[in-house]
């Protein structure tokens, strides 16, 4: 059994985000998961080493100025939120056991402030503001946290 821990950052935006519109849920969720499945697949096969050049990667292609909530930019919210996760999880879990921080630790990569920072400059480089930009947030926060249980559930791919 696999135990990993979500940050309260998380949770707080599971908890008052609001559903997106009904016909838009099933492709909106299906895209999302597989982007948290490959970002999850990554860190699973390369770690920290290929799961964050590829999160640098994805904002690097995808923030345009005022371009809005384009697909490939949604997915990129959707893997950083899943990674910063499990990898918060991960390393809180790592550091508890050996009392001190693990090495190749990148904490602004992994800490849930940090996350918060980069999605919401994503987002606003991309023309969105108050209140609109929080509740798009909190829908892809949803998606991408209900998809990486899953994700992490089906381990590595042989």
């Amino acid at each position: 059994m696999r135990i990993f821990a979500i940050s309260a950052f998380s949770v707080s935006f599971l908890l008052i985000s609001s559903p997106a519109s009904s016909d838009e849920i099933p492709s909106r969720y299906d895209r999302l998961s597989k982007a948290v499945s490959r970002i999850v697949e990554v860190q699973f096969s390369d770690g920290e080493d290929g799961a964050v050049p590829m999160l640098k990667a994805c904002y690097e292609q995808n923030s345009v100025p005022n371009a809005g909530l384009t697909t490939a930019l949604e997915e990129c919210l959707a893997q950083d939120i899943a990674y910063s996760n499990l990898s918060t999880g991960f390393y809180r879990q790592m550091a508890a056991k050996a009392n001190r921080s693990p090495v190749g630790w990148q904490p602004e990569y992994t800490t849930g402030e940090a996350m918060k920072t980069r999605v919401f400059r994503a987002m606003s480089l991309a023309g969105f503001t108050e209140p609109r930009l929080t509740s798009e947030l909190k829908q892809i926060a949803a998606i991408a946290l209900k998809a990486l249980v899953p994700a992490v559930e089906a381990g590595p791919r042989k």
